[in-house]
């Protein structure tokens, strides 16, 4: 039975709560060189096949986006938990956070957009 909510932290199983996301994608990824030849044509050398995590949070609060933002932040290795309650070795993706503050709202309200990447 999967989890309710999203885990992320510095190890497992000491891990942080998060709130769950609005949207959540896992999908596998190539990963290897590529190269063009003088003629255009791309050919790739595969060296792995890696799973890539892709999670967006509307219209959570500040104190929420603060649990997201200090996870995210973290340079080393974190544990990621997800909802099928299998634990991965993520590192943030370099696409970085978006974060956009939503017009309107009193106390302000955000949308957050994140990248993992199987380490």
């Amino acid at each position: 039975m999967a989890v309710k909510t999203l885990f992320l932290g510095p190890s497992y199983p000491s891990v942080s709560a998060m709130p769950a996301p609005s949207k959540w994608t896992k999908n596998l990824v190539k990963r290897g060189p590529a190269n063009e030849s003088a003629d255009g044509t791309l050919y790739a050398h595969q060296m792995a096949v890696k799973w890539e995590w892709r999670g967006a949070w509307e219209e959570i609060d500040a104190t929420d986006l603060a649990t997201i933002y200090t996870e995210f932040s973290r340079s080393r290795s974190l544990a990621l938990v997800d909802f099928d309650s299998t634990s991965w070795t993520v590192v943030a993706s370099f696409q970085g956070m978006e974060v956009v503050q939503l017009e309107g709202t009193n106390p302000p309200l955000y949308n957050v957009q994140i990248a993992f990447r199987e380490k």
